[in-house]
């Protein structure tokens, strides 16, 4: 995929999941993690297990790591979060094939993937809540309208109306 150069310049895969990971991290905590963002976020640790899983070139996981399981909603985002950096630091992973889902990619499209997933539903979710702030401008700036090209890729969450318009405003 053409894009993920042109981001990299900007941020780094690794720069643009840490800081949307942040973000997300950031809503749950001051929604408290509100029960109503619990299939979303749900969503998202399933999503992040089942990268770090394929990055490590390992099957599907079936459910949390039992270090997660029972931990409220906020702390098992984070062990997500964190195990997606994790194998990403522990093996040559952006320079190698990941396949997910019947889906090839090289490491540093699937990462960036990865963010921006955590930037759409994080969107989404602070919209919902009420939640006052936005991701760092620079990982907007950094994506721009390529998030909503990484985001529609097979498995990828459809952006809102107004995330698209945002994105789209960065444009200009």
């Amino acid at each position: 995929m053409g894009q993920s150069g042109a981001l990299a310049a900007q941020l780094s895969a690794r720069e643009c999941f840490g800081y949307a990971a942040l973000w997300v991290h950031a809503i749950l905590e001051a929604c408290e993690a509100d029960g109503v963002l619990a299939p979303s976020v749900d969503r998202l640790i399933d999503g992040n297990h089942a990268v770090a899983a394929a990055i490590r070139q390992l099957p599907p996981p079936e459910g949390e790591p039992s270090h997660a399981r029972g931990q409220p909603l906020v702390e098992r985002y984070r062990i997500s979060a964190a195990e997606v950096m994790t194998a990403f630091d522990g093996c040559s992973a952006l320079n190698q094939v990941v396949d997910l889902a019947g889906e090839h990619y090289d490491g540093e499209t699937r990462y960036l993937i990865a963010a921006a997933e955590q930037v759409v539903v994080g969107w989404d979710m602070a919209r919902a809540t009420g939640f006052n702030g936005e991701p760092d401008a620079g990982l907007l700036d950094a994506f721009g309208p390529e998030l909503l090209v990484l985001a529609q890729l097979p498995g990828g969450p459809a952006p809102s109306p107004s995330l698209t318009a945002r994105l789209g405003s960065r444009d200009s």
